[in-house]
């Protein structure tokens, strides 16, 4: 970071910005699993890659914590 009172404490190793990380939506046993669960591919696809805010993109999300 360019002002350095945010810098302050770290003059060796100055702070960099948070970048967040891209999301994977292409794991492979989170799409079975869904896929187990009645969703089609097709549909788990198209609500991925658009970016929708519905039940498929809320599922995906939610297998991810769960180790599958």
């Amino acid at each position: 970071m360019k002002d350095g009172w945010m810098n302050m404490g770290f003059e060796t190793t100055p702070l960099k910005p948070y970048i967040e990380p891209l999301p994977n939506y292409y794991d492979i046993v989170r799409l079975d699993v869904m896929a187990s669960m009645g969703f089609s591919q097709v549909d788990i696809e198209n609500s991925l890659s658009n970016g929708n805010f519905d039940n498929i993109t809320a599922t995906y999300f939610l297998l991810e914590g769960k180790g599958w």
